[in-house]
């Protein structure tokens, strides 16, 4: 089951489809989310993931550009909550990213199932994802602003 969540510029959270209610997933996306651009600006389809070899060799080409890519999400950093740095990795190169959810939430209402929770960054991390921002130059570092984010499936292991 691929798990979307989009943000808006209120930081709402929004659950795209659900398993309680049956419907299949959708990607979910703000209104004032522009469309993904896969590759050097409009170089690509909409819906291709840029890989992030393309966007560590020549970061400037995608500055200020709405992307999707894919890959691991890990914390680089020294603890998850102090010194956290998230980045996502694919054969060898990595990205940064910045947060786009809380480290952590108050618990829920007495009542409110755990599938109802508010997503965390550790709902994300150590998982296959397919991120959608903007990548952008800001003090000194290149940093993926998140809009949209979706857990990939596991990969089916191959047959014997």
């Amino acid at each position: 089951m691929i798990k979307t969540w989009a943000f808006g510029a209120t930081a709402v959270l929004v659950l795209a489809g659900s398993a309680l209610s049956g419907e299949p997933n959708k990607a979910a996306t703000s209104p004032e989310m522009p469309a993904a651009v896969a590759g050097p600006p409009s170089a690509q389809a909409e819906t291709t993931p840029v890989p992030l070899a393309s966007v560590a060799a020549d970061p400037a080409a995608y500055e200020n550009h709405t992307i999707m890519i894919e890959g691991l999400l890990r914390n680089a950093g020294s603890s998850y909550f102090k010194g956290a740095r998230f980045e996502i990795t694919d054969v060898g190169r990595s990205l940064g990213i910045l947060p786009w959810l809380p480290l952590e939430t108050a618990p829920p209402r007495p009542g409110i199932s755990p599938a109802e929770r508010r997503a965390v960054m550790s709902d994300f991390l150590s998982k296959r994802v397919r991120l959608e921002g903007a990548w952008k130059h800001e003090d000194g570092t290149w940093k993926l602003h998140v809009k949209r984010a979706e857990i990939l499936p596991e990969p089916k292991p191959a047959a014997p």
